[in-house]
């Protein structure tokens, strides 16, 4: 009875060893999970779950906090002693990680991206400057050639959902000559919970149990489509943040529509932007000068967008996502969304844009 007491725990934190410790084999894990396992369970799942119109793995997620609560409340009308209670949790947490892990989280360990473009030395501020000038050329030129006026904000001409299939595009191209980035599209999803993935601060996520692309379908319209692509990357199997935005960014400037490449193209110049503001604050107003007014706009309207649900819920669920992250061996935590620069001044200084 006793060893039955310990055994949930100790499962638990032996997952945990056994993580670090895959975490020094990463290019088997890369070799027989992330492109072997992986991509046969991703496929799996994602293709029952791509025929119902809704979110399965939203509504299960509220499932389990509706039966959370009526436990919290029976637990009130018949208290039990906490270590049971904590017994109880701790078997659910393990077999939880557990799933997780199986189904998606080893990716985690995996062979980082960086090591396999050889950009693990730090970029430089002149490197960084003048890729951001040829960015901001690419992103105005693309701007100017939807809007037609400097000072216009771009308009997506379809819905939301639309651009799913158009993401889907990109990565097709993308894939043609990088074939470990092929996505059969399947399982991209506006979500249920939108409003509090807005006040939680997420644009969106991927359910690793589901396998399902959840957007947030609150955002601005500009921005989605770069979304979806950088979630359709977690789906993959790309589970660091940083690459996953590279990945996104990839597909969406491959895709042969120009809104869905200009959406690509923002993102990435929000994150050169705020690289050099970091490094030099007092030169962003000048760097800014150099981008179409209409370009500026569309970046107010998603500043606008998170300042409205700026709370303490937001600040509390990034400081959990972090830590969540960082057990998870990526030590950069949250902070890995800004390695996404990284990635993208070494590949561009290999691969120019074309003229």
């Amino acid at each position: 009875m006793r060893a039955h007491k310990y055994f949930w725990p100790l499962f638990l934190l032996l997952q945990f060893v056994v993580l670090q410790l895959l975490g020094l084999f990463s290019p088997g894990v890369e070799n027989y999970y992330s492109r072997g396992l992986y991509p046969l369970i991703s496929s799996a799942t994602r293709y029952v779950l791509n025929f119902i119109p809704f979110s399965v793995g939203d509504c299960l997620y509220i499932c389990l906090i509706l039966f959370g609560c009526y436990k919290a409340w029976m637990l009130r009308q018949r208290p039990v002693p906490l270590a049971q209670v904590a017994l109880k949790l701790t078997r659910i947490l393990a077999l939880g990680f557990l799933a997780f892990n199986i189904l998606w989280g080893i990716n985690y360990v995996r062979v980082p991206l960086k090591k396999k473009m050889n950009a693990e030395h730090p970029y430089t501020r002149q490197e960084l400057e003048a890729f951001t000038i040829r960015l901001i050329q690419r992103t105005n030129i693309l701007h100017l050639s939807i809007t037609g006026n400097r000072n216009e904000k771009v308009v997506m001409p379809f819905s939301k959902t639309d651009s799913h299939a158009k993401v889907l595009e990109g990565y097709e191209r993308l894939a043609a000559d990088y074939p470990e980035y092929a996505h059969d599209g399947r399982s991209v999803k506006s979500s249920l919970l939108s409003v509090p993935l807005s006040y939680m601060g997420f644009a969106g996520y991927l359910n690793p149990f589901t396998g399902e692309a959840q957007i947030n379908r609150l955002l601005p319209d500009y921005s989605y489509p770069a979304t979806a692509a950088h979630e359709m990357a977690h789906q993959i199997g790309i589970a660091s943040e940083s690459e996953a935005n590279f990945v996104g960014y990839l597909a969406a400037v491959s895709a042969e529509n120009r809104f869905i490449q200009y959406s690509g193209y923002c993102m990435a110049l929000r994150y050169c932007i705020n690289a050099l503001e970091i490094e030099n604050e007092d030169e962003i107003d000048r760097w800014k000068e150099k981008i179409n007014p209409g370009i500026l706009v569309n970046f107010e309207e998603s500043k606008a967008f998170w300042s409205r649900y700026d709370t303490f819920l937001e600040r509390g669920f990034h400081w959990i996502y972090d830590r969540f992250l960082k057990i998870n061996q990526q030590e950069d935590g949250i902070d890995g969304y800004s390695r996404f620069v990284d990635l993208l001044v070494h590949y561009h200084i290999n691969h120019p844009f074309k003229e």
